[in-house]
């Protein structure tokens, strides 16, 4: 698998592409037909056609080949402030490059709603020391 920095990307508008291609950034389209395959499959540009229940109507984009560090902090404000807003993002590690996926988009919509639960509850605690 190529170690190149890439962003993949699910359901994004046309102007949010191209927004992401004219500020040089690598882009690789997950849609339908590679959304079968492991992140690894789609990155390595492999078509394994998506089967069973329809993806969920979402945007999301997923670093890979970023360390985690000050650039890939640079390049998610950057990306957020400027060109792709209200998308779910996340970035490839060693086990999740072997997920589906559709696989990883149920677990990221998970992780969301936890937190917006402990959100409210931190919200709560901190209204009723007020």
């Amino acid at each position: 698998m190529d170690k190149e920095k890439v962003l993949l990307v699910y359901n994004l508008s046309d102007k949010e592409k191209k927004g992401l291609i004219e500020a040089k950034y690598k882009v690789r389209l997950i849609n339908e037909e590679n959304s079968g395959g492991t992140l690894s499959e789609i990155i390595d540009g492999k078509m394994i056609a998506h089967r069973g229940k329809d993806l969920k109507d979402i945007k999301m984009i997923i670093y890979s080949g970023f360390g985690i560090d000050d650039e890939l902090k640079e390049v998610i404000t950057h990306i957020r402030k400027n060109i792709v807003f209200g998308s779910i993002m996340a970035v490839t590690t060693k086990t999740n490059l072997n997920w589906t996926f559709d696989y990883l988009m149920e677990h990221l919509l998970e992780e969301k709603e936890e937190n917006i639960v402990i959100e409210k509850e931190r919200r709560k605690e901190l209204k009723a020391k007020e």
